[in-house]
C-alpha cells in the first residue's frame, strides 16, 4: 500500500479489513492530497521544495510496510491546518467510526474536531449516500440545533424522505420542545 501511495499525488480513501480473532475489522481511512512544487531562487542558485497538503506527511505513517495508527492519529494538527473543512471532518469521522488501534488522546481529538465541524461531516455523509455514517453520527453527543437544522435540510433537498423523518426523530429525541402552559380562568 505505501508504494502505491507514494505513486499518486491526489487524495485516496482505502478500506483495509484485519481479520483478529476469527472477527473481521474493517477500518476506513483517508490519505489527503498533496504535491510539490519546485521554486527556483534565480540570484541565489537555490531550487527549493515547497509541499502543499497534508497527504505527504500521511504517506509517511508506515512502519515496516504496515500502516501506524498512533503516527496517523499524531498528525491529524497538520490536516486541520493545511486541508479543507469537508477533508478534515471525513477523516475525522472515519477514525471515529472506524476506530482500530485509536488512542483515547486521539478520540479527544477528533471529537474536538467534529464538535466544531458537524455541518461538514455531514455534508460529506450526504455526498457519499452514506445512511449508516449519518445514523452512527446521531448516535454522537456532538448535535447542536444548528447542525440538525443544516441535515434536515439537506436530506430534504435530496429528497430522502426516510432519512429526514428518521432526523425529525432524532430531532425531537435531542431537542424536545417544552409544552405550552395553558391558565384557565
Amino acid at each position: 500500500m505505501k508504494s502505491i501511495l507514494d505513486e499518486i499525488r491526489f487524495g485516496i480513501k482505502a478500506r483495509l479489513f484485519y481479520h483478529l480473532d476469527g472477527k473481521e475489522q474493517e477500518v476506513r481511512i483517508l490519505f489527503p492530497e498533496h504535491y510539490e512544487e519546485a521554486v527556483e531562487n534565480t540570484p541565489a542558485r537555490i531550487l527549493v521544495t515547497h509541499h502543499h497538503g497534508a497527504g505527504g506527511y500521511y504517506r509517511q505513517c508506515f512502519y515496516d510496510r504496515k500502516l501506524d495508527y498512533k503516527k496517523y492519529d499524531e498528525i491529524f494538527f497538520r490536516a486541520e491546518a493545511e486541508e479543507a473543512p469537508a477533508v478534515t471532518a471525513e477523516l475525522s469521522l472515519n477514525r471515529l467510526r472506524f476506530p482500530f488501534g485509536l488512542s483515547e488522546s486521539a478520540r479527544a481529538a477528533y471529537e474536538g474536531y467534529m464538535k466544531g465541524h458537524l455541518t461538514d461531516a455531514a455534508d460529506v455523509l450526504f455526498e457519499a449516500d452514506d445512511s449508516e455514517g449519518i445514523r452512527f453520527l446521531l448516535r454522537q453527543p456532538y448535535w447542536t440545533g444548528e447542525a440538525m437544522e443544516h441535515a434536515l435540510e439537506k436530506a430534504a433537498a435530496r429528497g430522502e424522505t426516510e432519512l429526514f423523518s428518521f432526523l425529525m426523530e432524532e430531532k425531537r429525541r435531542l431537542f424536545p420542545r417544552e409544552k405550552k402552559q395553558r391558565f384557565e380562568l
